[in-house]
């Protein structure tokens, strides 16, 4: 199918079902994941979708659904919450944007009584946040990091670390940082970067990086999506996958949990476990629509998964 007319169908389908995820569009279209990712790249550049960590929705949320429900606040605008949603739920899981979106977003939320989970980031007002232990889970992962140094590069480690501007991704990478640091001695930030968590920036700045600096032979990306625009910038440059570590935190779908089974640039993530997560937010939201008290985070387990030990955490099987 041509390009052109795929785009096309891309959006008429993400306008029609609300929400796609990458691997679902993969599976539609018979084609890559790497492929769907730029294509939502290009529709979201166009104004045309809406890219979001996973997959897509439409500009404008569907607002056709009657029934009242716990519905999720992720997006990937910045835009202030519409009332009209508020309004259809009793329960709220968000994802803080930012300190605008969030005032507007707990304004109407107090107004019409309607509580709020928080994934991910703290928000002021929330019931409770659902999260992982950012810098001790980042801070295991480097110092995972930074034994393979030892083995591998002769106990020098010259890191790219892209990163983003939040709280929570900020501790990831001053986690990692630390426990790389407590491992290795010869340890050097060559670059810290905020990709704004965006897979071309991350795969641009990951290619300038190298080829201005190319001592660089440690890749730290706070989450998956940057981490897949590294590896391609990699790729692509025609790096030797035995003289660059790439590490990711998330590990959240099969595109990179594939990728960490081959042992190639991916050598180890630090796993999130969403399929943990996302069950503990419904909980939470149960108990919030129920008045139960709850403390203010609940963490969320983590590990680092390695090609040696994936088998052990998740099974592959037919797609």
């Amino acid at each position: 199918m041509p390009a052109t007319n795929r785009l096309e169908e891309i959006v008429a389908l993400v306008h029609k079902r609300g929400f796609l995820s990458v691997k679902e569009l993969s599976r539609i279209f018979a084609i890559s994941e790497v492929t769907i990712r730029r294509d939502l790249q290009r529709l979201h550049d166009e104004q045309r979708l809406l890219r979001t960590y996973g997959g897509a929705a439409p500009l404008t949320p569907r607002l056709d659904h009657p029934s009242r429900s716990a519905t999720s606040g992720l997006t990937g605008s910045a835009t202030a919450p519409d009332s009209s949603l508020i309004e259809q739920v009793d329960v709220l899981i968000a994802i803080s944007l930012s300190p605008r979106s969030d005032a507007i977003l707990l304004e109407r939320a107090e107004k019409h009584q309607v509580p709020i989970v928080a994934e991910s980031l703290a928000m002021p007002g929330a019931k409770t946040q659902i999260a992982v232990d950012n810098y001790a889970a980042s801070r295991s992962l480097g110092q995972w990091a930074g034994r393979y140094v030892l083995q591998h590069f002769a106990g020098q480690a010259r890191v790219l670390d892209l990163s983003y501007h939040l709280s929570n991704t900020q501790e990831r990478s001053n986690g990692f940082a630390a426990g790389l640091r407590e491992t290795v001695a010869d340890t050097q930030i060559t670059l810290s970067l905020n990709t704004q968590a965006d897979w071309r920036s991350a795969y641009q700045l990951t290619a300038d990086a190298i080829q201005v600096n190319p001592e660089i032979n440690v890749i730290f990306g706070v989450n998956d999506t940057v981490v897949s625009g590294a590896i391609q910038a990699c790729s692509e440059l025609g790096i030797d996958r035995e003289s660059v570590l790439v590490v990711t935190f998330g590990l959240e779908g099969t595109t990179l949990i594939d990728e960490l089974s081959r042992n190639e640039y991916l050598k180890a993530g630090l796993a999130m476990f969403p399929e943990i997560v996302g069950p503990t937010c419904v909980e939470a939201a149960i108990a919030a629509y129920g008045g139960i008290e709850m403390p203010s985070q609940l963490v969320t387990p983590h590990m680092v998964l390695t090609a040696d030990n994936l088998q052990n955490v998740y099974e592959q099987g037919e797609a």
